[in-house]
């Protein structure tokens, strides 16, 4: 057989191992990383993945890697011999920006269910390749994010739902730290308590207010579909701080280590969550839910027991449009609409 006859027989055989319910065994995953990585390997076998392969920037490093760490029956030489396996169901991508958006849609293409430990920063265009890749092969796909697992973040936005608070009119975000990563998670968390953003500015020019109360400089701001309006300083002491006015108070999320802490304008109906692993840990919990939609064959942002649920390249796809309108706006020197 050709490659090209091994990559269409494992494809073949994946779709049939989609189709069969109840699913036996654990999925299979296989890391692929620019690094040996045996914490992230530790998480994927607790969240219920079994791994088998690995394929690593340095094959030597591979082959090493693979000999010494029980469970892992292959250490694939290329992408072609990782997709065409017909025994992988999924692929975790640790690697790199500059390498990660070819691979991403090659895995998705070949029907391999995909998760990303963080969300890269990658572009709407690829974003939108990738999503359109997953649709045609019915490959599921999840982005671990953090900040929407956590307790305090969780319940502003049960209380947002809920109208304890009333419709939100201002988040100011203090000592928010730089970079894809944060970024896009300080992103997720504003789409979901304050709407969709319409808007964006990253003009000083233009911006409604040079300084937050105590002196934080803001960098840009968003106009959200709720009517309210966010300001971005990533200057300021002390662990980041988000606070959101409401007309019935103000929230306070301190978005530091573990679950954070948080200030509320009214008593607590319920009690919060005791913090656990599975809470906190925004990997974990997503590479377990994928792993449960792969064997239960449904989508992986199925609700479970209300949000948070896993982000996916859906969620990506709309904080890449938010950047790019934040980089035109910088360019641009004006308020600039999302596309």
């Amino acid at each position: 057989m050709t490659d090209a006859d091994d990559y269409a027989e494992a494809v073949r055989q994946r779709r049939e191992r989609s189709a069969d319910l109840p699913r036996a065994g654990r999925p299979t995953i296989a890391l692929v990383t620019d690094r040996p990585d045996a914490p992230l390997l530790g998480l994927l076998t607790s969240a219920g993945w079994s791994v088998t392969g690995l394929l690593t920037t340095d094959v030597f490093d591979g082959l090493l890697w693979a000999a010494q760490t029980p469970g892992v029956a292959r250490n694939y030489l290329d992408l072609t011999e990782l997709l065409s396996d017909p025994e992988l169901d999924a692929c975790c991508l640790a690697l790199p920006p500059s390498g990660l958006g070819s691979v991403l849609v090659a895995t998705l293409q070949a029907g391999l269910h995909t998760l990303l430990p963080e969300p890269a920063e990658l572009g709407a265009d690829l974003v939108r390749r990738a999503l359109e890749a997953a649709e045609d092969s019915g490959a599921e796909h999840a982005v671990a994010m953090q900040q929407r697992w956590r307790a305090p973040v969780a319940r502003v936005a049960r209380a947002l739902d809920s109208g304890e608070l009333g419709p939100p009119a201002q988040l100011t975000v203090r000592g928010w730290p730089t970079g894809a990563a944060p970024t896009a998670e300080l992103l997720d968390v504003v789409t979901r308590w304050c709407g969709d953003v319409v808007a964006v500015c990253a003009s000083p020019d233009e911006l409604p207010a040079r300084e937050l109360p105590g002196g934080a400089t803001v960098r840009w701001a968003l106009l959200t579909s709720s009517g309210a309006t966010v300001l971005v300083a990533h200057d300021g002491a002390g662990a980041p701080l988000l606070r959101l006015s409401c007309p019935q108070g103000r929230v306070e999320v301190e978005a530091g280590p573990g679950d954070g802490t948080l200030e509320l304008p009214f008593e607590l109906p319920e009690p919060l969550p005791e913090p656990t692993t599975l809470r906190t840990d925004g990997l974990r919990t997503t590479a377990t839910r994928l792993a449960e939609a792969v064997q239960r064959s449904e989508g992986v942002a199925t609700p479970y027991d209300g949000w948070p649920w896993p982000s996916t390249l859906r969620d990506l796809f709309v904080v890449e449009r938010i950047r790019e309108a934040l980089r035109s706006s910088a360019a641009e020197r004006r308020w600039v609409e999302t596309a």
